[in-house]
């Protein structure tokens, strides 16, 4: 178990600005820079050096920080083991995308419970990087996101990452388009359409680049939007197209499309806890739970 100072300092040291991380503990920045630097008095270290408006950890606070995450490590390992030792409740707080969310884990509730039946099981909407800035301040014990930009490499020893499912990802068409109603196509077939994307910087907007990239061509983007019932919207009213999740759902005569190749487009789901936390029953059970029972070839649509 951490002085509460060391955890500041783990949080500062993934956050990067003690603005931030201020705002993620629910402090004020004066008062997490007081119990830094209270901690800096009590080792007889610097901790932090000024670099123009912003501070850096020095290198005796990154050893700290290194020691930091051992220590937490072994300590969440000892909690779990204890955990599953004694009657097997607890508590697990999952963050997922809105799509996963959705169509993964509220699904399956019911039969993790019952599998976990003293377990107290808190939901919440995430999403990367910001997930990760919440297991290291220890306000989520696991996230379901996919593997892209944002998420830490897997040589990253703070995290432990395992793939769960391939998210499908399905062509959506305005149902006049030649495409509508086939059984499949490929994305160079969108080539020369007009697309709708989410705006810079945001989920997704890379994703659809690369994509069509990768099939041999730049999209020609005429509306931005991200959330997938404005999306489909706009593709239904504009004649556009775009790409969207097969487990995302709307409401609008936007057709979905499977997409073909070899291999299948899609994205791969994670699921990410802090090391030391991976290895619980219930996490197994979650994990089992959504590779046996995800209808990954369902297009239905609410």
């Amino acid at each position: 178990m951490l002085d509460r100072r060391m955890e500041l300092l783990r949080v500062l040291d993934r956050v990067g600005t003690i603005t931030g991380a201020a705002e993620l503990l629910y402090r004020s920045p004066s008062g997490y820079s007081r119990q830094l630097s209270s901690l800096a008095d009590e080792l007889g270290v610097q901790l932090l050096e000024q670099h123009g408006r912003e501070v850096r950890l020095t290198a005796a606070a990154r050893r700290l920080v290194s020691y930091a995450d051992e220590v937490k490590t072994s300590w969440l390992r000892t909690r779990a083991s204890l955990t599953e030792e004694s009657d097997g409740g607890g508590r697990l707080r999952i963050g997922a995308i809105p799509t996963s969310l959705s169509r993964l884990v509220v699904p399956l509730l019911g039969d993790l419970s019952a599998a976990h039946p003293l377990l107290s099981i808190r939901l919440s909407e995430v999403d990367a990087p910001r997930c990760f800035d919440q297991l290291i301040a220890d306000q989520l014990d696991a996230c379901l996101v996919p593997a892209r930009a944002g998420v830490p490499p897997q040589s990253d020893r703070r995290f432990h990452q395992r793939s769960v499912i391939v998210e499908p990802i399905d062509a959506l068409v305005p149902p006049e388009h030649p495409a509508a109603g086939r059984p499949g196509i490929s994305l160079k077939t969108l080539a020369e359409d007009r697309w709708v994307l989410p705006g810079d910087e945001r989920s997704g907007h890379e994703e659809i680049l690369s994509a069509c990239h990768a099939a041999g061509f730049t999209p020609q983007v005429q509306h931005y939007a991200q959330d997938t019932q404005a999306v489909s919207d706009l593709v239904a009213a504009t004649g556009a197209v775009s790409l969207t999740s097969r487990f995302a759902t709307y409401r609008s005569l936007a057709v979905r499309v499977p997409l073909t190749g070899s291999p299948q487009p899609g994205r791969q789901l994670l699921l990410c806890t802090a090391a030391g936390a991976e290895n619980t029953a219930a996490l197994g059970t979650l994990v089992e739970l959504i590779r046996l029972r995800t209808p990954v070839t369902d297009l239905g649509e609410d």
